[in-house]
């Protein structure tokens, strides 16, 4: 994917519906109310994030909830079309620089035991396990544990 085709754009408060629409596609119809929860929580103003697009179209997004110093992620969806091309890693990539101008000490995500690409993607981007939640997420083929991840954003030197 070349750099000049993608753009992001940062504001995901206007942009619900939108949001929504590319969860929905990366996860399917069966998930709707999933969509509408993040459809609100991208009017929340403790809320922020990201929508790629590539030539001027939703790629995908990343949407994050801040509490005091730190934040966490709460989604990252890329259309089905438009996966394993970069773009979710790119979209972290950004939401991490955004948080730091936002004066954040961390971000966390939790992340599926089960879901190699995406513990693959956050490692290499610097997270570090954190904590584990038992029967976490609700999958057809029964519980899965869920993987807490922390990411630092303080500089070397402040830790």
């Amino acid at each position: 994917m070349s750099d000049h085709q993608l753009q992001f754009w940062p504001d995901v408060h206007n942009r619900a519906e939108m949001v929504a629409d590319i969860f929905t596609d990366a996860y399917g119809s069966e998930r709707e109310k999933d969509a509408t929860f993040l459809k609100s929580l991208c009017m929340a103003p403790v809320c922020f994030g990201m929508i790629a697009h590539i030539d001027q179209k939703p790629a995908g997004f990343i949407l994050l909830q801040q509490a005091d110093d730190s934040a966490d992620i709460i989604e990252i969806s890329v259309r089905t079309a438009l996966q394993n091309k970069g773009i979710g890693r790119q979209l972290l990539e950004q939401a991490l620089s955004h948080a730091r101008i936002r004066c954040l000490t961390r971000v966390l995500l939790e992340v599926a035991v089960t879901n190699q690409p995406a513990l693959k993607l956050y490692r290499s981007a610097g997270f570090s396990l954190v904590g584990k939640r038992p029967q976490y997420y609700h999958q057809k083929s029964g519980k899965i544990d869920a993987l807490v991840m922390a990411h630092s954003l303080k500089e070397a030197d402040e830790v």
